[in-house]
C-alpha cells in the first residue's frame, strides 16, 4: 500500500475475501476516518465473502472487510467484536502511517513481491 508518506505492508489472509482484493489490484483508493478508529475505502469491486466468519473482534492492524457495506477497513484503535466483518489481513509494517493520517488520504494497493501473499 502506497501512500504519499511512505509504504505500508500488509499480509493477507488465505480466504475467498482477500483473494478478491488481491485480483483488483493494482487499485487507488481513499481512504477516511470512521470512528476514530478506522480507516475506510470501497474497493473497485464487491469482494466475495463466501466462507466469511459471522464477525470477529479486531485488533490494531487488523485489514477487514465489512459484509454489509462492503467496504475495506484498516484498525488503527482496538474495537469489539464485530457481525459481518470479516478478516483480509493484517499490516506489518508502517503502521504509524496509517494512524497518523488526519485527514482522508488516497493509496495504491499492489502486490509485493511474494506471490504467495
Amino acid at each position: 500500500m502506497q501512500l504519499e508518506e511512505g509504504t505500508v505492508l500488509i499480509s493477507l489472509e488465505d480466504n475467498a475475501t482477500a483473494d478478491a482484493l488481491l485480483a483488483q489490484l493494482p487499485c487507488t483508493m481513499t481512504f477516511e476516518d470512521y470512528a476514530h478508529a478506522e480507516k475506510i475505502s470501497d474497493p473497485p469491486s464487491p469482494l466475495d465473502l463466501t466462507g466469511a466468519p459471522d464477525g470477529y473482534d479486531p485488533e490494531l492492524g487488523d485489514v477487514a472487510c465489512y459484509g454489509p457495506w462492503g467496504n475495506i477497513a484498516i484498525f488503527y484503535q482496538d474495537r469489539g467484536y464485530a457481525s459481518g466483518l470479516v478478516p483480509v489481513g493484517r499490516v506489518i509494517s508502517g503502521m504509524e502511517l496509517i494512524q497518523s493520517a488526519q485527514t482522508a488520504f488516497t493509496a495504491t494497493l499492489e502486490q509485493a513481491s511474494d506471490p504467495e501473499r
